[in-house]
């Protein structure tokens, strides 16, 4: 269980409230700023498996947690993250699920909830496979990552609301690695 979680962005002396914790599990929490007084994080629930959101409200010297909601349930992997497609209320989560299929999900945060959109498949079945993204903008991402046989491929995706679809997977390297 983590009780002090590092908040880029924020002034120093900004501390959890002693009565809440967070719990993370498989990698850092993601804070992300909303505004002056609101940030996002996102973190793997130790219970569950589960990578849950939530709103922290900041203070002067401390702030206050909302509620867990869950973003994608029971991820495989420890290998996770969030990116945030430029300035906009939407962020990109990369994740493998229990059967190793590398996925991503679009989830928007308005400030005071979060929404989840349908996650799609990058990559099936690939065990050992850590997905690598960068937004590019306010819609585009692209997703990098090693394929069975060792091979660097790309992906471009695209978000429209919480929908998110992946074009043409290109290979960017002509031989497996020795």
């Amino acid at each position: 269980t983590a009780t002090g979680i590092v908040l880029s962005g924020l002034d120093s002396g900004v501390t959890v409230n002693g009565a809440t914790t967070i719990s993370a599990n498989g990698g850092t929490p993601v804070v992300a700023r909303y505004s002056d007084t609101v940030v996002a994080a996102f973190y793997i629930d130790t219970g569950t498996g589960n990578v849950n959101g939530r709103v922290l409200t900041v203070g002067a010297t401390s702030f206050t947690v909302g509620s867990a909601t869950t973003l994608v349930s029971t991820i495989g992997a420890n290998t996770w993250q969030v990116r945030r497609f430029g300035t906009s209320d939407y962020f990109l989560l990369t994740f493998a699920d229990t059967s190793d299929n590398q996925k991503a999900v679009v989830v928007q945060f308005n400030g005071s909830t979060f929404t989840a959109g349908t996650p799609i498949t990058i990559v099936a079945t690939q065990a050992g496979t850590d997905l690598v993204s960068d937004c590019l903008d306010s819609t585009r991402a692209i997703i990098l990552y090693n394929d069975s046989n060792g091979l660097i491929r790309t992906v471009v995706v695209t978000r429209s609301g919480t929908s998110l679809s992946a074009g043409t997977q290109v290979q960017l390297q002509s031989d497996a690695p020795v």
